[in-house]
């Protein structure tokens, strides 16, 4: 039988000009094979690509559940500027520091690590969307907007609990 992992591809675009991939394509798949296989099971891809416009974080990441694929976007390292309001405390949370000039927000990463905890938070979001739609027939399928972030929280919050993101640095 063959494993999720071989199942599920990864794949690696080039970021958007001055952004990186928090986690490689090489790291990802290290990620991927310390998650349980029924949540990966029926994912088709992860792809990491540039982000689709000038704007950090519109999105971070999505999940397409007719291609049951999930895309990860590129990120500026290691500040993000911010015209609008923004949650900030997210960022501090994951090790951030906030700054304001006038009216714009400044984000500054002094480790990579800490974002690519944020990228890999974002991933298991994704990953909850993905288990949810994968096995809707067994549980009811959230029909809100805010109904599906939710349960996908739930899930990315059990997901958080494994060891996956240990060692995912290691070449």
């Amino acid at each position: 039988m063959p494993s999720a992992l071989a199942e599920c591809r990864v794949i690696e675009r080039r970021p958007a000009p001055g952004d990186i991939h928090p986690i490689s394509g090489r790291q990802m798949r290290r990620i991927v094979q310390g998650i349980r296989k029924r949540y990966i099971y029926g994912l088709v891809a992860i792809e990491l690509r540039a982000r689709p416009n000038t704007a950090i974080g519109c999105p971070y990441g999505e999940y397409l559940n007719d291609e049951k694929k999930i895309r990860l976007f590129s990120v500026p390292f290691p500040e993000w500027r911010f015209e609008r309001e923004c949650n900030t405390g997210l960022f501090e949370s994951h090790g951030a520091t906030i700054q304001k000039e006038g009216k714009t927000i400044v984000v500054k990463w002094s480790e990579l690590v800490d974002v690519a905890y944020f990228i890999y938070e974002v991933f298991l979001h994704e990953l909850g969307h993905h288990f949810h739609n994968q096995y809707r027939a067994k549980r009811p399928h959230p029909r809100t907007p805010a109904a599906k972030e939710s349960s996908a929280d739930r899930i990315s919050d059990v997901l958080a609990r494994f060891p996956a993101f240990q060692g995912w640095h290691q070449e």
